[in-house]
């Protein structure tokens, strides 16, 4: 693993942590957006980046705002990608996509996956 390689994943960890903290304590869900972002421009197959993404996604306010078809997209690569590393917050990420679409809430292209686990 080279230098630029650890600084790249701590730099996404960063990010990520970052924008954790910024719709925890600020409720600012658009600097939050373009933290998770800028971390899968750097690290497209980091997992953890995907799902809180997501979660922010189907979580930031106002309701109307939410976009459970991007955050569905974003389960799935993460699935794709890592399906071991899906931990707490892919399944509630993907329980809450699932109640969604119970509601009558449109799917992605690609059926989230829920036989992992």
């Amino acid at each position: 693993v080279s230098m630029l390689q650890l600084k790249s994943r701590f730099h996404v960890q960063l990010l990520c942590n970052l924008a954790a903290l910024l719709v925890e304590y600020k409720q600012d869900f658009a600097e939050a957006e373009k933290c998770f972002k800028l971390a899968l421009d750097c690290d497209p197959a980091h997992v953890n980046a995907m799902v809180n993404y997501g979660l922010l996604l189907i979580r930031r306010k106002p309701e109307s705002t939410r976009d459970y078809f991007k955050a569905e997209q974003l389960l799935n690569k993460a699935i794709r990608t890592a399906p071991e590393k899906i931990h707490n917050g892919g399944y509630l990420l993907q329980e809450m996509i699932l109640d969604h679409h119970t509601r009558g809430g449109q799917r992605a292209s690609s059926p989230t996956s829920t036989t992992h686990g």
